[in-house]
């Protein structure tokens, strides 16, 4: 669902089934429409993310410089995808930590 209305030949984000895809104008494939799935959740992160890439794209197709293999793109995605489980994987470590020294204070507490 796209929020903002687009201009005719720009590239937009849209949500397809909870995840979020890249619209490319029909005007860049012999006027077929061209998605680029993202397999990333709808989220406020990934939106922001997305954005930076889309508006990349938006200024290749402008300046004539798109690579039309979309390998690049589809690198940049990637390179998101692998900074959120980074994030993901220190965070939970921290939680865990953090949660083991409550119960280690609490269990200290009981015995005494």
């Amino acid at each position: 669902m796209n929020l903002f209305k687009s201009k005719n030949g720009s590239v937009t984000i849209q949500c397809y089934r909870g995840e979020l895809r890249i619209r490319l104008p029909p005007s860049i494939n012999n006027g077929k429409q061209t998605h680029i799935y993202t397999n990333l959740d709808d989220t406020a992160f990934y939106r922001k993310h997305l954005l930076v890439i889309a508006l990349k794209i938006e200024d290749d197709i402008h300046s004539g410089d798109l690579d039309t293999s979309l390998e690049s793109y589809k690198a940049a995605l990637k390179s998101i995808k692998e900074a959120r489980k980074k994030t993901i994987q220190i965070s939970t470590k921290s939680d865990l930590l953090n949660l083991w020294l409550k119960y280690a204070a609490i269990q200290e507490k009981l015995s005494n």
